[in-house]
């Protein structure tokens, strides 16, 4: 049995559902959204304005120009209409070197296969371009399926797994409506958050979603009454609406 969790340390919020999706948000206003479905992790990363000229490497140069988006660790630049084989080359310009990692290794096995093992394998060449047979009795049921969808076709192909395709495609979906939703006339796409909410004490929150839009409620303990909004919504200034509520 897998309950949903919350938890609050200072300066970040933390929550889980039972169907294995967790939020984590940050009191900068940046958060992470990771959502498994079917043996599959999709992960989201939310960055507000203030995060303008202060990204790198896999998450692009965020300053409104999409020209640089791909910056090699020496400054150099990469078309933004690079081949496939050519963006495999970028990331792995970028994998993660001990000084820069976030984890600590303290077993034997750890040590040897994470920090003093390769972090980049030269000689793996994943494929680029699957080749559609006409032939292939999957690739009537890939189109069927996929529709022009590059993603789920390439997943499918190399895969040989129509599972594994709608996977892809439902993360590919859940991506493009989450674009749809941030502000549609900026050159470059922000995303609005105003940030987590704690719950009253003695009292409820009901909510989970800190974005542009959204809601979030308010209830009691038994025995105790609110003072104060019942709900609370995220608005266009970074700011949620109305005051502090108390039970």
């Amino acid at each position: 049995l897998f309950c949903p969790l919350s938890l609050i340390v200072i300066g970040l919020f933390l929550h889980s559902t039972a169907d294995q999706n967790i939020t984590v948000m940050f009191s900068s206003g940046s958060g992470v959204e990771i959502r498994g479905s079917r043996g599959f992790l999709a992960l989201t990363v939310l960055l507000p304005e203030n995060f303008m000229n202060h990204t790198q490497g896999l998450f692009g140069v965020m300053n409104g120009n999409t020209e640089d988006e791909y910056t090699f660790k020496n400054k150099t630049t990469m078309s933004v209409h690079a081949s496939p084989q050519q963006l495999f080359e970028f990331g792995a310009n970028w994998a993660v070197e001990n000084g820069t990692s976030l984890f600590t290794y303290d077993t034997e096995f750890l040590l040897n296969n994470f920090f003093y093992g390769e972090k980049h394998n030269a000689s793996f060449l994943p494929v680029f371009l699957p080749h559609e047979d006409p032939a292939d009795p999957l690739v009537k049921e890939m189109v069927s399926l996929c529709d022009s969808d590059p993603f789920c076709r390439f997943d499918v192909l190399t895969t040989r797994s129509l599972e594994v395709g709608n996977s892809t495609k439902l993360s590919h979906q859940n991506h493009k409506l989450l674009v749809e939703n941030l502000e549609p006339d900026m050159s470059l796409l922000l995303v609005i958050s105003c940030g987590w909410l704690d719950h009253p004490t003695n009292g409820k929150k009901n909510g989970t979603n800190y974005l542009l839009g959204s809601t979030i409620s308010f209830t009691c303990n038994q025995g105790y009454e609110l003072t104060g909004p019942k709900e609370r919504i995220c608005q266009v200034t970074r700011a949620w609406s109305g005051d502090t509520p108390s039970c």
